[in-house]
């Protein structure tokens, strides 16, 4: 079972907490992320079991998006996003100045 942890670091488990989520609630969360204009990425927690990163690599891949776990050990956590054209990608770093993991820096002038 999952638990659902929601603030300004992701979704997750929370052990502390007694909201326990299964994984068809996790797959109605990223249905519902993969149906939406939501251009920000979804970030699972570090408490994630490998089994559980694993289940979400999967449904993450039935509707099309984009799924990256980063870091190591009980640092590891998920990541799951829209796949994005680089034309689409660079077009909203233009308009946004930021996307997701990525930042438009541009050249100073000499």
């Amino acid at each position: 079972p999952f638990e659902l942890l929601l603030h300004r670091d992701g979704l997750g488990l929370d052990v502390e907490r007694g909201s326990q989520i299964t994984k068809k609630d996790i797959e109605q969360i990223i249905q519902n992320y993969a149906f939406s204009d939501r251009k920000i990425d979804l970030t699972f927690s570090t408490e994630l079991t490998n089994d559980e990163r694993k289940q979400i690599h999967q449904i993450a891949q039935r509707y099309g998006l984009k799924s990256k776990s980063h870091g190591q050990g009980r640092d590891r956590y998920l990541v799951v996003s829209r796949k994005r054209r680089k034309e689409d990608l660079l077009d909203q770093l233009k308009q946004d100045g930021q996307v997701g993991h990525y930042e438009l820096i541009m050249p100073q002038e000499k």
